[in-house]
């Protein structure tokens, strides 16, 4: 997964793997506003996911309204956060097979 720079409001993330395929974008929020200090929260990884270290994001689940997500393999790097509504559709159609990861 990749994740542009420069879209104030908007999170532009493809597959890696497919540098010309399809962009879903996503309306972010500033995660300082919402979240502050995250260095207590609680992580986890997709029930997907193997435990080789490979492409991961993690989620925090003790925010409500705003879902926390974070690269695995940084985890003091930045964190995204999307409303709750908008993370459910993206995972939604991940299960359905609406997008290519």
């Amino acid at each position: 997964m990749e994740v542009a720079d420069g879209f104030p409001g908007v999170v532009p993330i493809r597959d890696s793997k497919a540098p010309h395929g399809p962009v879903l974008t996503f309306e972010a929020t500033a995660w300082t506003a919402f979240i502050g200090d995250l260095t207590r929260t609680a992580w986890r990884k997709s029930s997907y996911s193997n435990q080789e270290g490979g492409d991961c994001v993690e989620v925090a689940d003790a925010f409500p309204g705003t879902v926390p997500v974070r690269d695995s393999k940084a985890p003091h790097g930045p964190v995204l956060t999307f409303r709750t509504r908008s993370w459910a559709v993206f995972i939604g159609g991940l299960k359905a097979g609406s997008h290519r990861v």
